[in-house]
């Protein structure tokens, strides 16, 4: 990256401060994917009676729902508060817009990894895998060489990104006979992206109104993340439940879900 970006005229100097702007998303992002994909491990043992199973069929594809709507959530929430977490871990507001683009990727390497934990039992398709690797491999590589001279780090977040949906798009493609049901059906998918929207729509508006009075500083900055956070986790579980995201069996399996469920009465 540091020699593309040099490419564009940058000098070294800066080039290396720029590459480790952009290294200050992968604590960001780890952080994210463990979260999404902690819930889901306390079911993957249930998984192993019997492959072909409606019951297994039917955990599976409540593990992708879930793990969906948690990593849509994730998402749309550093996205919107990326300034202040910027700011609140490093001081500064520097390469924000490249590390949202960035957090995309807590949203496709959980899907991707809840798919390969799923099919990991199937060595039939390794080979396919491995292709699919390399192709997002070059994927990556090229769109490196195109968009870091051109949009710098966030040319390179893009990159990124753009090579983790190739691998998305291509696992779903390797299993679409034999894993069907893992195929999201659009008009939910369409309703998590919007809760995910609108949440961090409304979180953003506040973030404006609260900096407008308060200069974005670091400690500031602790304290509109320590505000926003729960204010966004309420927003998207009131979406959540207006839209009718999950199931009551799927709420069950997150944090409070089962008292959650009682609170709201939320039904099959």
């Amino acid at each position: 990256m540091i020699r593309l970006l040099m490419s564009d005229g940058m000098a070294l100097g800066p080039a290396e401060v720029a590459k480790g702007v952009f290294d200050r998303a992968q604590p960001l992002i780890q952080l994210g994917i463990v979260i999404s994909l902690s819930f889901i491990s306390t079911i993957m043992p249930q998984l192993k009676k019997g492959d072909d199973s409606q019951t297994r069929k039917n955990l599976i594809e409540r593990l992708v729902r879930v793990c969906t709507v948690i990593a849509v959530a994730e998402t749309a929430g550093l996205v919107a508060l990326m300034p202040d977490i910027n700011t609140m871990l490093f001081t500064n507001t520097n390469g924000s817009v490249a590390l949202a683009i960035y957090m995309c990727s807590i949203f496709f390497v959980s899907i991707i990894n809840l798919l390969v934990a799923v099919t990991s039992s199937d060595s039939r398709q390794n080979l396919a895998k491995l292709v699919l690797f390399i192709i997002s491999l070059i994927v990556k590589i090229g769109l490196n060489i195109v968009l870091v001279p051109a949009f710098h780090i966030a040319g390179a977040a893009l990159a990124t990104v753009m090579s983790e949906l190739v691998i998305l798009l291509g696992m779903l493609f390797i299993y679409r006979n034999q894993l069907g049901f893992l195929v999201l059906k659009w008009t939910f998918l369409g309703k998590a992206i919007w809760a995910g929207l609108l949440m961090s729509l409304s979180v953003r508006a506040i973030e404006q109104l609260i900096v407008y009075y308060i200069p974005l500083n670091r400690l500031s900055s602790i304290f509109v993340n320590v505000v926003l956070i729960p204010i966004g986790i309420i927003i998207f579980v009131v979406l959540a439940v207006l839209l009718k995201l999950l199931k009551k069996q799927e709420w069950e399996i997150l944090p409070l879900g089962k008292w959650l469920t009682k609170i709201i009465k939320i039904e099959e």
